[in-house]
């Protein structure tokens, strides 16, 4: 049998499709569903993971959760997978890269819709928001990866989630970012939040959606208090 059979993303979305434990043909399919239609970053715990076309980043955890399986038994499907020649695995402390063989015999067509932009923010954002989802757990069993960094530095700090955010929020960017727009907002991550905070609030206040604008305020505004820190030490503070 050959020819296609449109299967909207949005399925994802209906009570019916996680009502109960997945086979191993609809865990094959779900696969497909939510892998990237074409490249994207997303960001777990505040790192930058890049996914291509065909790919998805999800930990044996996050799977086990969705489809309701063992983890064992992920492991074992992923490995018939793999060498059946259907999947490549690529595994790190933060997730686990699955690539998709045969994925443009699959998805390739020739017609794409304005829709497929919007496909793949969706996708990325799913593959962020169900690691985002079972962090905690895998932090518990210490297989996935190590702790977040200490909760001081949280506090001082926004992270790349945090900023993603904020853009969101305040410059209207698109919830999935590019690796570009991760590179330009990093130097946010060594600013104090406060300073970051005005960085953005000044630039909503003069509608101006450009993170570079939100960057110079930002690094005036730290400047402005280290000068007033240092002016604190040296002269005991104010009077």
């Amino acid at each position: 049998m050959s020819g296609y059979v449109k299967l909207h993303r949005s399925i994802n979305d209906n009570t019916l499709w996680l009502s109960e434990p997945f086979t191993k043909a609809q865990a094959w399919v779900d696969l497909f569903m939510n892998a990237n239609w074409k490249a994207g970053v997303l960001s777990i715990r505040g790192n930058l993971i890049n996914v291509e076309r065909g790919q998805l980043a999800w930990s044996e955890l996050t799977m086990a959760k969705r489809w309701r399986w063992s983890r064992n038994k992920v492991r074992r499907f992923l490995l018939y997978l793999e060498s059946s020649g259907n999947v490549k695995q690529q595994k790190s402390a933060l997730t686990t890269i699955l690539t998709i063989c045969n994925y443009e015999r699959y998805q390739a067509c020739e017609n794409v819709d304005d829709t497929t932009d919007d496909t793949t923010d969706d996708t990325t954002e799913r593959q962020q928001k169900d690691n985002r989802r079972y962090t905690i757990e895998e932090g518990k069993e210490g297989k996935e990866g190590k702790e977040q960094s200490s909760s001081e530095d949280d506090d001082k700090f926004f992270n790349m989630d945090n900023l993603l955010a904020l853009c969101v929020r305040y410059l209207g960017w698109n919830p999935v970012m590019s690796a570009g727009q991760a590179e330009t907002m990093r130097p946010l991550t060594q600013i104090f939040k406060a300073d970051v905070d005005r960085g953005f609030q000044a630039a909503a206040a003069v509608n101006a959606k450009s993170i570079h604008y939100v960057i110079k305020v930002a690094q005036t505004e730290s400047e402005a208090t280290s000068s007033i820190d240092d002016f604190d030490r040296l002269f005991g503070g104010k009077s």
